[in-house]
């Protein structure tokens, strides 16, 4: 069941379109992830949910109830939703504790939801504190506390990690989206970061100038994205020319399998892998021809990332980023052999 839906939205700003015909659905109790670079829409999307400006055209419906649209201008107050923005915004003349119990009513207040919320998101003990003792991760939980505090039918979270370095952005949005989780809270999280979006939501909805170019699970949008923008958008891709023929895509790395979500029967392409793929060994004797060994490459890069190193290798004029396990890596010069682990998409040229 769709617990947000959004439908035909349009929204201008003089004689800039910002928003074209967008077409939403979040499921209640999910967290959908709206992932696109700047300018694409997503915070005026966000703004338009919450209630914050209202769309030209299309309709916006919360938990069936229609809030703008067709005549439609339920303010911001009566639609029951809780935002948090990217700076967390909090009052800083009040405690941890006053400023979750912002919204609240008296009788709420003496009730037990203060102590549930400070326990969801790890804040317990911290209520006497003000915002200028918190850390960012803290001060971001009191913002996700307070927006959670008046039960809300939907949570809006505007890239509010942005602010935060990255070990700490990654544990606090852990730590945040299990909150959410827990309270078994609808969800709308604005992000860039590809990373954040998979590992966050359920669904994920690229967004580009203005449309939601594809909307979909996350290992779905990973693997099987809808064209090599979108590819690009969710992750580092390997976009190679090939030409399509019985199922099979052929390129500078020899054949390579087509995903059956490509539907592509012949002609040209473009074959899209992600460097994850390339697998690579030392390189043998021979030319520089493929088959199950691969084909012959030379090293013209490496960077060690911890846990990864990313290897570039060059081919047939070409140059490609593999990722490969931390160990020991090929030095720049060697030769060695690449190998596609799985298949690939492809795209129309």
């Amino acid at each position: 069941m769709s617990y947000l839906q959004v439908s035909g939205l349009d929204k201008s700003f003089g004689t800039t379109k910002v928003l074209r015909g967008i077409d939403l659905d979040v499921p209640e109790s999910r967290i959908v992830a709206l992932l696109g670079s700047s300018g694409s829409g997503k915070t005026t999307l966000l703004r338009l949910v919450a209630g914050f400006s209202y769309p030209d055209a299309g309709r916006i419906l919360i938990g069936g109830r229609l809030v703008a649209g067709e005549g439609a201008k339920v303010p911001p107050e009566a639609r029951r939703i809780g935002y948090v923005p990217q700076e967390g915004a909090l009052f800083p003349h009040l405690s941890v504790a006053e400023n979750i119990c912002f919204g609240l009513t008296r009788a709420e207040r003496q009730g037990g939801r203060l102590d549930e919320l400070l326990q969801i998101t790890g804040l317990a003990g911290l209520e006497g504190r003000y915002p200028h003792q918190l850390s960012g991760g803290q001060q971001q939980r009191t913002a996700l506390a307070r927006a959670l505090a008046p039960q809300p039918a939907i949570v809006l979270l505007d890239e509010p990690f942005n602010a935060l370095d990255l070990d700490l952005r990654r544990a606090v949005c852990s730590e945040v989206i299990a909150a959410l989780r827990a309270t078994r809270t609808t969800a709308i999280l604005v992000t860039h970061d590809p990373a954040e979006a998979f590992a966050s939501a359920d669904l994920v909805a690229v967004m580009r100038q203005g449309r939601i170019a594809q909307c979909a699970a996350p290992i779905v949008l990973y693997h099987t994205p809808i064209d090599a923008e979108a590819a690009r958008l969710t992750g580092p891709s390997i976009l190679l020319e090939a030409t399509i023929s019985d199922g099979m895509a052929t390129t500078v790395l020899g054949e390579i399998a087509l995903r059956e979500e490509a539907a592509l029967e012949s002609g040209f392409a473009i074959a899209m892998l992600r460097p994850e793929q390339l697998a690579i060994t030392r390189g043998g004797l021979g030319g520089n021809e493929g088959g199950d060994g691969g084909v012959l490459a030379r090293v013209v890069g490496s960077t060690f990332y911890g846990d990864h190193h990313l290897v570039t290798v060059e081919t047939g004029g070409k140059r490609l980023p593999a990722r490969i396990a931390a160990g020991p890596a090929p030095a720049p010069g060697a030769t060695v052999r690449v190998s596609v682990l799985g298949s690939c998409m492809a795209f129309s040229r």
